[in-house]
């Protein structure tokens, strides 16, 4: 299932992305851009290894592989497994992926990341 937020504009070919995420089997497959920011999710050879928020110190971390991560922000596209969705249908209520993905440590080694180019990904002007 690919879920795309309404406010980002992307010329990223969503269909090599769902090819993508089902060749590498993984629960989510996340459109990541690196870039500085005070909310990161950290991967380490494209594994999701947690999250953190540089402004409060809260981090979520799935193992060792977090320390020495590389830092990247999450662009609003994300491509979901069956499994994964089956995982979460009955257990949250919250519409936010971050706030889901924060509760779900034990499942998150196997999200992967995909890197966007930073043209192909504008967020909507505030």
């Amino acid at each position: 299932m690919l879920i795309h937020n309404v406010d980002i504009l992307t010329d990223l070919d969503l269909k090599a992305l769902v090819c993508q995420h089902e060749s590498r089997e993984a629960y989510a497959t996340l459109v990541v851009q690196q870039a500085v920011a005070d909310r990161v999710l950290k991967f380490n050879h494209g594994i999701l290894k947690g999250w953190e928020n540089k402004r409060t110190g809260e981090q979520k971390i799935v193992d060792e592989g977090f320390y020495g991560a590389t830092e990247f922000n999450y662009c609003g596209i994300q491509v979901l497994s069956p499994e994964y969705l089956k995982h979460i249908i009955h257990r949250e209520c919250s519409l936010s992926s971050m706030s889901i993905w924060r509760r779900q440590k034990n499942i998150l080694s196997s999200f992967s990341g995909t890197m966007a180019d930073v043209s192909t990904w504008v967020p909507r002007r505030q």
